[in-house]
């Protein structure tokens, strides 16, 4: 997601997606979740979003 897209996220968040943001201690549980504090961010300017790690069924890739 390098354009404020956040709307189209949820295609690709499992129902019980985590995000952690290390830097302020957050937590988003769920994709709609995730979707909403961003929508609702007064952010100036694009968002970028790293993948760090990706989980699959319990699993690392």
């Amino acid at each position: 997601m390098q354009s404020n897209g956040f709307v189209r996220a949820p295609r690709w968040l499992s129902d019980d997606f985590l995000c952690d943001w290390p830097t302020s201690g957050e937590r988003r549980e769920g994709r709609v979740n995730f979707v909403e504090s961003h929508r609702r961010y007064p952010a100036a300017g694009p968002w970028n979003v790293d993948i760090v790690r990706l989980l699959e069924q319990g699993g690392r890739w």
